[in-house]
């Protein structure tokens, strides 16, 4: 299953429109996506506006691939659980954020081998099967490093901006 999801905030209808259009050419693959409310309803696969927390992680534990919005909630979920994730970002001048932050997300994560990026709804069906080959991502843990953690607690102790920098940098 396939797993696409907006955010709990506001809709993200560029997405699941992308989304759906790929999904009438991929009858054989089942697709749910998560809205938001008020969002575009699609024709080609099952959605939900808004699902309770538990319900999200089950959808989410049981797809093969998530497709979301570049936001942290959505990415730190799918990235804990070992999911393998793409990512299309709101965008700033499009009205659909404030700002082109998930932009900055998406290109950083991408860089760290983390997520595949597709920065528009034209790249986004080149991205996905049977176009796109995505190679599983490695997981990432919901806790801070060992290391990154003792960098802190020296900084705090004794600061020095030169460790917490090399700590920081080591641990990207």
């Amino acid at each position: 299953m396939i797993f696409v999801t907006v955010g709990g905030q506001m809709p993200f209808d560029r997405l699941i429109k992308a989304m759906d259009q790929w999904a009438a050419n991929q009858p054989q693959l089942r697709c749910l996506a998560q809205v938001g409310r008020g969002g575009w309803r699609p024709k080609h696969m099952d959605w939900v506006e808004i699902l309770p927390p538990q319900k999200f992680r089950e959808h989410l534990n049981g797809a093969e691939l998530v497709v979301a919005h570049a936001g942290m909630g959505s990415i730190l979920s799918a990235l804990d659980m070992g999911k393998k994730l793409l990512v299309m970002p709101r965008r700033g001048h499009l009205q659909e954020t404030r700002n082109d932050h998930q932009m900055a997300t998406a290109n950083r994560l991408a860089a760290m081998g983390l997520v595949i990026h597709a920065r528009d709804e034209k790249e986004l069906p080149q991205l996905l099967p049977p176009h796109g080959k995505i190679d599983p991502r490695r997981s990432t843990s919901c806790y801070a490093s060992p290391q990154l953690l003792d960098a802190i607690r020296s900084f705090i102790s004794e600061p020095d901006p030169d460790t917490l920098t090399t700590a920081i940098t080591s641990y990207e």
